[in-house]
Order: C-alpha cells, then structure tokens, then sequence
C-alpha cells in the first residue's frame, strides 16, 4: 500500500498495486474492488479508481485514512462499554447498507475494521477488504478448492460446513468483534484450525462475566451476545437493525447510562495511517 496524490481531483490516496505474478491475490483484490466500488457510504472505504498499468499490473486507489484497525485498538485493552456501543453502531450500519444491496462480506473482523480519524478530530468506523465477500443468492458457497474461506477466529458455523450463507453469517462474526471488543479476549481459541473450526461448531460460548469479571457488564449486553453466537442462524438476530435496535436499548438502561458516555474519541491515541 502505498499514499500517493490523485492530480487531477487534487487529493490524497492510498494506493494499492498488485503485480501480474501475484494471480491469487490479484484475482482477490480484483474481485474485492468489483464489489466495494459499487458502495458509497459512511462506514465504507471508498474506491475512486481502479485498472490495470501497462505492465499488467492492478491497481487501485482508494481514500486514505488515518488512524489504525480495530485490531491494533483492542490489543491493548478492552473498550470502555460506551464507546464500544459506539464503533458497533457503525459497523453495524455499513453491515446494515451491503446486506441491502444483499452481499456478504463473510470476513468481518478488527484488521478488516478501521478507526478514520476525521479532520474534525473526531473518529469513524471504515469497513474494509470485500476479497472474499459474495452475493447472497450465487450458488457457489465456498472455495472452489474446497478450503473453507475466512479467518477461523471468526468464522460462522455455516461457514465451518459450507452450508448456505445469509447476512447472519456477517452477523456471527460482528458477535465475536463485540465480544473481544467488551472482554479483551476471543470466545473461542484452540491451538488449531481444526480446533476452532470444532469450537465454534459444539462449544458453548463462555460467559463474558467469566472471562472478564472485572468489567461488570450489563446481563443484556450478555444475552445479545450469545443470541449473535447462535450455532444456529435462526436464532441469531435476523439483521443489523434489530441489532442496532438492541444496543440503542442497552445503550439506555441505567446500568449502562452510569458509565462514562462515549468519547468523541476513542480513550486510547489513535495515530497511525492505512498503508504504514
């Protein structure tokens, strides 16, 4: 990744270039673009222009954000329980627009999730990297090579079985992002695919009161969690508005309201650029 300067809309990129010889990432990246390109929102990295250099290369450019993943975020300690209402709000949105427009993303978790820092010193959610994302109603449900698709720390029982996929797939993964985002920690670890793949098949999801003792959660924010993790998608939430509905709830019960409220800012410094 690199930043470079689009010249003629006189901006700041982040541009992306995939060699000729790199065909599997080349076909991924290309097929991510096919898809992102087609979303103007918020929450969603915007493309502003892809093709091929004279070498056969791809590339891409896209707006260049400033701060850093979710992932580098959370490494360092749980979120305060406001502002991790606040970041699921707005993943929660950009989930809300794909599933319109019926794609899965099917790889939602905190690398693919970035913290933009605005010019106004304030911050935003940015969901990135369709590589793998599908429409809901194309036939092919996994790898062609048989190889289940996705990261296994998040991947949804139905993606475990190559079994049909709908928007309760991404919803699955978004309840692992909020339960590492609450706890510090993964509901589910295993010293191997294998090992995960089983855990998020037959374990039962442990208590986040267990895990974290000290953050005195609230019990609902507990049951929304396990309603997400659902081995089965039926009882899952049916999509990202009731689960929108859901946190602007808890958001409001009175155990929740005595915690600070969420910060414009995230409580950690958030410094570092897409692409360094």
């Amino acid at each position: 990744m690199w930043h470079a300067q689009d010249t003629q809309q006189l901006r700041s990129v982040a541009l992306k270039i995939v060699p000729l010889e790199d065909a599997p990432e080349l076909v991924r990246t290309r097929h991510g673009i096919s898809i992102s390109a087609g979303f103007d929102h918020e929450h969603i990295a915007r493309v502003y222009e892809h093709g091929f250099t004279e070498t056969g290369a791809l590339y891409c450019a896209m707006e260049r954000l400033r701060g850093r993943s979710l992932q580098r975020v959370i490494e360092q300690r749980p979120l305060r329980l406001g502002d991790a209402l606040a970041v699921a709000d707005q993943i929660l949105r950009a989930l809300e627009h794909i599933h319109e427009a019926r794609i899965i993303h099917r790889d939602i978790k905190p690398t693919n999730l970035y913290i933009d820092l605005t010019q106004r010193d304030r911050w935003r959610v940015k969901l990135l990297d369709f590589g793998i994302a599908c429409h809901m109603d194309m036939v092919w449900l996994g790898d062609p090579t048989g190889r289940i698709v996705g990261t296994p720390e998040y991947l949804a029982p139905e993606q475990v079985l190559a079994g049909p996929l709908d928007q309760r797939t991404d919803l699955y993964q978004f309840g692992v992002v909020l339960y590492r985002m609450l706890t510090g920690r993964l509901p589910f670890t295993a010293h191997s695919r294998r090992g995960l793949y089983e855990a998020h098949l037959e374990a039962p999801v442990p208590p986040m009161y267990t895990v974290a003792p000290d953050r005195d959660l609230p019990l609902s924010a507990e049951r929304l969690v396990q309603r997400l993790l659902a081995k089965d998608r039926a009882h899952r939430p049916a999509s990202a508005s009731e689960v929108r509905r859901a946190l602007r709830d808890l958001a409001g019960e009175p155990q929740a309201a005595r915690r600070r409220p969420a910060t414009t800012r995230l409580s950690m410094p958030v410094t570092e650029e897409l692409g360094t």
